[in-house]
């Protein structure tokens, strides 16, 4: 039986992320806000170069209210350090979020992983009859044995199969990223129609091919067909593979000397130091910027307009093999034709009219993709408008967040109230690229 229509719903979230620059959980979170409902968002505190923090200061951003809990994210090697940070933010998170929820009466909390087991900080609202949507960006096992080389028999790595598992028994919904993500659920016994998949897609309002397009002709200079910026912009840990695009740009001052490329990296993480010392080992610090800090999300298209080529050369493992990136979405979202390391989830929603692959960790093959973009403009061009139409026309926030919309409401027992996405001819979009 349907619980009685309100105008609007009390929605919370949680998130082991930094608010400003994670674009899915905002996505989510301001497209609930735009329609009306009420959105109270737990998070850690930003870093402190994209934001003055104070331990659990809440600030409205579009329409949600933030709640930056006092503690920030954890980036470092030690495994256990790792699982003291997650536990840390779930006690933080169950204390506020039951205050909480006796004040306001979520109708749904939307929980993202990772850790999984965060869901659980919802245990007495779900007693008390709220619904649970646990999000899915990223399968814990997969990413945890690769990040700290766990063996498959550990009793650490059973530990996180055994909470993943009973946290997604417990959720009443499961959100995730993408297909492929939503078969291995089902493989771990997820019912079929438990399951619903919310793709990276970029939000329009920020991510605007048109608007990029306009700004890009008026603030780049002219290039001709032996010039060009790549753009990387993203978390710099090494499974990533962004040490390639300074080995390829080395490789090709050698190779192509009359080639003039250089590189913007644009990002934190880890990774950084390393990068940096690659960078003055191989004399490329002339042609390659790397930036080093966090960028709010709203910061980003101004980043992408320096670019002419983008790369996104993760390292084949097995996360990589299923982890879309959003990176590359953003950037077929505004224009930038993109060469990416193949792997089994890029295969499955692009192929090579859309972007160029290359095999992962080939530093020569990669050499070879930047050249051949660079000396032909017109293949950038046409790539990027088949990009466009075949994956950001198909696939865009605008129909991504019906669906969305339908499962919130669906759970807080009303009846979805809104039109199904037009099933017309795509837009005739120009596409600048240079």
């Amino acid at each position: 039986m349907k619980r009685s229509q309100k105008k609007h719903l009390n929605i919370a979230m949680i998130a082991y992320t930094e608010y400003l620059i994670d674009p899915r959980v905002r996505r989510e979170a301001e497209c609930l806000a735009d329609r009306g409902d009420n959105v109270d968002f737990l998070c850690l505190r930003q870093p402190k170069n994209v934001a003055d923090s104070k331990p659990a200061q809440w600030e409205t951003i579009d329409g949600v209210r933030v709640c930056h809990l006092p503690m920030y994210k954890y980036q470092g090697e030690s495994s256990f350090a790792y699982l003291l940070s997650y536990i840390r933010f779930f006690f933080l998170s169950f204390w506020y979020i039951n205050g909480l929820y006796f004040r306001k009466k979520y109708d749904v909390i939307h929980v993202n992983n990772m850790p999984d087991f965060l869901v659980f900080t919802t245990i007495i609202p779900r007693i008390l009859r709220c619904k649970v949507i646990l999000d899915i960006h990223d399968l814990t096992s997969e990413l945890y044995g690769l990040k700290f080389e766990s063996k498959k028999n550990s009793i650490l790595l059973k530990l996180l199969k055994i909470q993943e598992a009973l946290s997604l028994r417990y959720a009443n919904k499961v959100l995730t990223v993408h297909e492929p993500y939503r078969r291995k659920l089902m493989d771990r016994k997820v019912p079929e129609n438990k399951i619903t998949v919310l793709l990276n897609t970029p939000d329009e309002k920020l991510f605007s091919l048109q608007d990029y397009g306009t700004r890009k002709i008026s603030t780049v200079a002219m290039k001709n067909n032996t010039q060009a910026t790549i753009v990387y912009h993203g978390t710099i840990v090494e499974r990533y593979g962004i040490q390639l695009i300074i080995q390829a740009l080395a490789y090709l001052r050698i190779h192509e000397p009359d080639l003039h490329i250089n590189a913007k990296i644009y990002g934190r993480g880890e990774f950084v130091p390393q990068l940096r010392e690659l960078n003055r080992t191989l004399n490329t610090e002339d042609i390659v910027y790397i930036h080093g800090k966090h960028i709010p999300l709203t910061d980003v298209p101004d980043v992408l307009i320096e670019g002419d080529i983008a790369v996104v050369p993760n390292i084949r493992n097995a996360y990589n093999e299923y982890a879309l990136s959003t990176k590359l979405l953003e950037y077929i979202s505004v224009g930038i034709p993109a060469i990416v390391s193949y792997m089994s989830i890029n295969a499955e929603y692009f192929d090579n009219e859309m972007v160029v692959f290359f095999e992962s960790g080939n530093v020569a093959e990669l050499a070879k993709a930047i050249s051949y973009l660079t000396r032909n403009p017109a293949k950038r061009r046409a790539m990027a408008q088949i990009a466009h139409q075949r994956f950001v026309q198909k696939y865009s926030w605008a129909a991504m967040k019906l669906d969305y919309y339908k499962l919130v409401d669906t759970l807080a027992g009303r009846d979805p109230d809104y039109s199904q996405p037009s099933q017309g001819k795509p837009q005739n979009q120009s596409v600048y690229v240079r």
